[in-house]
């Protein structure tokens, strides 16, 4: 199973717990360094950060959202809102789904 890291947010961390533990000794610095590079080396995956429907800017129409009896929230999105015979499709099943359109809101969205 693949797992994905922020690799450099983990090296920070290590130099962090490095300071607060040793205050940077020669011994923890060189354990560091091996560190860093063995993060570095890692091997890398083929992968994109998804945007979930919730905080999509497509999000959500003039008609709003609605909320099933699950409590579920979902609404129509304005990419895939089409009129067929007068009819909007394009409800997205879930605030938690995503596809290859979505794009992050802006902060004042």
């Amino acid at each position: 199973m693949s797992r994905y890291i922020d690799a450099d947010a983990l090296k920070m961390d290590l130099y962090s717990i490095a300071k607060a533990d040793c205050g940077y000794s020669a011994d923890a610095l060189a354990g560091l360094m091996i560190a860093e590079r063995v993060i570095d080396n890692a091997p890398t995956v083929d992968a994109v950060e998804i945007v979930r429907c919730r905080v999509c800017k497509h999000w959500g129409d003039e008609d709003g959202k609605l909320q099933d009896s699950d409590g579920i929230i979902f609404a129509r999105c304005k990419l895939h809102n089409y009129l067929i015979d007068g009819r909007h499709t394009g409800w997205c099943p879930s605030e938690n789904n995503f596809c290859s359109y979505g794009e992050r809101k802006d902060c004042d969205d």
